[in-house]
């Protein structure tokens, strides 16, 4: 009787490698080439050396000119109080005078300035005429003989002339002549006027009234009346007082800057000193402006730095025995003399 049982016989299982064998197999030889491995090492040893020697080539160069110093003095410092009596001279034969050195600066200071004074003003009018002479005698007129124009203005000659008498020349008559200069007779503007004829009324009832005669020969003006603007002496004092007091101020700026750095400058002995004055116009004149014009210098006295600090170094003993120390003092122009 045939069994129910089924029986698997057919089923074959893989064979399993055991994994330990497989962890400690044996590698595969290798396979040698031609050359030798130990010149390759020596050379890479060679090449490192020398990298290494040149970055140690590097760096004592760059310490060598790279390398710097720095030092840092720190100047010492005393804050004295000075009150000292200086002598100074120009040739000084002790040690408590010092030698001082004077100083002139050319400097010339001008202004216009506004005329202000008024005075009456009454003035003639003047010109110049010429006096003909048709009679055959020489004429004589004396200072102030009147010339009158046709409508009755009267001026004088200043002064005695002679008129020289007529010539004839080529058969006609040659009156003389003579220039002289006339003065209106009154101030006053009325007395301006043009060209003109002139008669002379001391010879009216004689013959000679149509023989002698005048003719200008400029216009008569400068007659006026009234009050005129004139440069007064206030006027020029003021301006001359302003001008100056603006010089010394400048002087003050200007001092400073001509002198030599190693010079010390006597503050209170700079001062301006006006040599001449030009005041135009002169005063008294009539203008409504005038200039004033100085002349001068910007003078002072000035003293040697080096000297003066090595002065007053010396009347302190505290500081002065320091020979060895190059002692200078600081505020030097800021000292009150």
């Amino acid at each position: 009787m045939a069994s129910s049982k089924k029986i698997i016989s057919d089923v074959v299982l893989p064979q399993r490698k055991e994994i330990t064998a497989q962890l400690f197999r044996e590698p595969p030889p290798t396979i040698k080439h031609g050359g030798s491995p130990p010149q390759k090492r020596e050379r890479k040893s060679k090449r490192v050396v020398l990298i290494v020697l040149g970055l140690v080539v590097v760096f004592f160069a760059s310490m060598a000119f790279g390398a710097k110093m720095e030092v840092r003095i720190a100047p010492k410092k005393s804050v004295l109080d000075l009150d000292q009596t200086i002598t100074l001279s120009r040739s000084p034969k002790g040690e408590g005078e010092l030698k001082f050195k004077s100083f002139s600066i050319p400097l010339t200071k001008k202004a216009v300035f506004p005329a202000t004074d008024k005075t009456a003003e009454a003035s003639k009018a003047e010109g110049i005429i010429v006096i003909f002479n048709k009679g055959k005698d020489a004429q004589v007129l004396v200072a102030s003989t009147r010339f009158e124009t046709p409508t009755g203005k009267i001026y004088r000659i200043p002064a005695n002339i002679v008129v020289p008498a007529s010539k004839t020349e080529n058969g006609k008559v040659m009156p003389g002549s003579k220039e002289t200069k006339v003065a209106a007779d009154k101030a006053g503007p009325e007395f301006n006027i043009g060209l003109s004829d002139f008669t002379l009324p001391g010879l009216k009832d004689s013959p000679k009234f149509n023989l002698i005669f005048g003719r200008s020969k400029t216009e008569m003006k400068g007659g006026s009346l009234g009050e005129r603007v004139v440069v007064g002496k206030e006027d020029k004092n003021s301006a001359s007082s302003k001008l100056i007091s603006e010089a010394q101020k400048e002087t003050s700026m200007v001092a400073p800057g001509k002198l030599p750095q190693n010079e010390y400058l006597v503050v209170p002995s700079v001062e301006y000193a006006p040599l001449k004055e030009t005041v135009t116009p002169a005063a008294g004149e009539a203008a409504e402006n005038f200039e004033v014009s100085l002349d001068g210098e910007a003078r002072g006295v000035s003293i040697d730095r080096r000297e003066l600090e090595n002065f007053l170094i010396k009347k302190y003993p505290q500081i002065n025995n320091r020979d060895s120390l190059n002692l200078r003092i600081k505020n030097l122009d800021k000292l009150s003399v």
